[in-house]
């Protein structure tokens, strides 16, 4: 089973058009990315959403190591760019992603998880009881 992009998204631009989006500066931005992601599986149904925010270098020292040069930044489910050119990202973002294999969805989706943060990633179901009689 393969992974399958078929959308990526971000609320943070205006008409929702990342091919159209420019940053003011494209060597200095940040932007959180949402992607709808399937299998090539034709069983299986819908899809599950998976972010990611993707970044330059300039901007991680802008926002936070400007005021506080000590302070340190965690990659996780960051994708760090040298400049905006959603062509190559987006290129990029298919080709790792897409790329993946695994036997179930559970496990491609942890993959991915890897990468961007999985919508399911600490689901934990829960589980009813009904009070027994014994109860106080």
């Amino acid at each position: 089973m393969k992974a399958k992009i078929l959308k990526i998204t971000s609320s943070e631009v205006d008409d929702g058009s990342l091919e159209s989006f420019r940053p003011e500066d494209p060597t200095c931005f940040g932007l959180n990315l949402e992607l709808a992601i399937t299998t090539n599986d034709e069983q299986q149904d819908g899809w599950d959403l998976f972010k990611l925010f993707v970044c330059s270098p300039s901007w991680i020292e802008h926002v936070y190591w400007k005021h506080r040069p000590d302070h340190f930044v965690v990659g996780r489910h960051y994708l760090f760019v040298p400049e905006y050119d959603w062509p190559r990202i987006k290129s990029y973002l298919h080709e790792v992603i897409e790329g993946l294999e695994e036997v179930s969805w559970e496990k491609l989706a942890q993959s991915i998880g890897c990468i961007a943060g999985w919508e399911f990633e600490d689901y934990t179901e829960l589980v009813s009881s009904s009070p027994s009689d014994n109860d106080p």
